[in-house]
């Protein structure tokens, strides 16, 4: 939910998601297949809050959650909801981005949001006051730092690493995308891809989607444990 990364390789759509969380907060439970208003979805869940930070449908439509919106906020909960219960809500939901145009996040904290519908990618966000939407041109490569972990300085930084990688002349794919979700600048530990913020705040999953020939797949990275989960949908095989 704090380092989200997009790119359309032309044969498949990869959406990766490195979650950094309190090393206090309860591992999640790894991506399963859920019925969720007559939709079958697959998402890791968040044992806290219930939601999750990353959500697929059966089509391959996703919603993909960072904290915060376009800057850092000041806390003031209580919140009425978990923002990971919105992911989960729109997921579920006949169109994911009417779903967004219509959903009630008054007393929701701010947050960010990845959609993939249809072929089709947006940039929302909630900044504590109002929704903002922007359709990003799917053919190209974007990626995304959560706010409230990283200042806009750094987030610049990880962005020109980002586009410095899809930029090389080798072709990418999914699983060049999830090593430089690994292991690039792994080094440096408060703002490399994978972070260890004095055993305080880490990295700690990797997921990831691909998208090929309308047929989703998902690996979930336990970091703290190194166990990987590849969840299918029932109809699909790998």
């Amino acid at each position: 939910m704090c380092t989200v990364s997009y790119i359309h390789t032309g044969t498949e759509v990869v959406i990766t998601s490195n979650r950094d969380e309190h090393t206090n907060r309860p591992a999640a439970v790894a991506p399963q297949t859920y019925l969720s208003n007559g939709k079958q979805v697959i998402f890791p869940k968040d044992v806290v809050g219930g939601g999750t930070w990353f959500a697929i449908d059966d089509k391959g439509n996703a919603v993909v959650l960072l904290n915060g919106a376009k800057e850092k906020h000041i806390p003031k909960p209580p919140y009425r909801v978990s923002r990971g219960i919105i992911v989960t809500s729109l997921i579920s939901s006949e169109c994911i981005v009417d779903g967004w145009k219509s959903v009630d996040l008054n007393h929701v904290e701010p947050f960010t949001l990845v959609i993939y519908e249809d072929g089709n990618l947006f940039e929302t966000y909630w900044d504590g006051i109002s929704k903002h939407i922007t359709k990003l041109n799917a053919q190209q490569p974007h990626v995304w730092s959560s706010s409230t972990l990283y200042e806009p300085s750094i987030r610049t930084i990880r962005a020109k690493w980002f586009y410095d990688f899809t930029s090389q002349p080798d072709k990418l794919d999914a699983f060049k995308i999830l090593d430089f979700h690994k292991h690039s600048h792994s080094g440096n530990k408060e703002y490399g891809l994978q972070i260890n913020r004095q055993g305080i705040f880490k990295t700690v999953s990797i997921t990831q989607l691909v998208l090929k020939n309308n047929i989703p797949k998902v690996t979930y990275i336990d970091t703290a444990k190194s166990t990987e989960v590849i969840a299918l949908f029932p109809k699909a095989a790998v």
